[in-house]
């Protein structure tokens, strides 16, 4: 008995720094990445300030649109997949990002991990 309560603790542990390193990276490096980064990224690719608040809207317009998305598949996948979804779309568009060569892949990239926290938000949460 007191090895199933200790196994149940330390699953709940496991679980909850789980959560909290997914959604650091989710947010931190994925979502929020891009706004730490813009002067590098601006220089970098030559960017005006009107394409620069394209892209930070297209980010968050992606932000927006996994989180409805979420809304409505949560209840049919449960929260597992959502969550591995949040994760590949970080490390696929964080991916994007380091080896754009060009404005398009480099938007492609950003609005995919800028995805990231929608997916991963309120399943977590849940």
């Amino acid at each position: 008995m007191e090895d199933q309560r200790e196994y149940e603790a330390t699953a709940h542990v496991r679980l909850a720094l789980a959560g909290v390193m997914g959604i650091g990276v989710a947010f931190g490096f994925a979502r929020y990445g891009y706004g730490l980064f813009l002067p590098e990224i601006r220089t970098a690719f030559g960017l005006s300030l009107t394409l620069v608040g394209a892209v930070s809207s297209a980010t968050y317009l992606g932000y927006l649109t996994a989180l409805t998305l979420v809304g409505v598949l949560a209840d049919r996948t449960g929260p597992r997949p959502l969550i591995v979804i949040g994760g590949l779309s970080a490390a696929v568009g964080m991916g994007l990002v380091a080896l754009a060569q060009d404005v398009v892949v480099l938007t492609v990239g950003l609005v995919l991990a800028g995805t990231s926290s929608g997916w991963a938000w309120a399943p977590y949460s849940d």
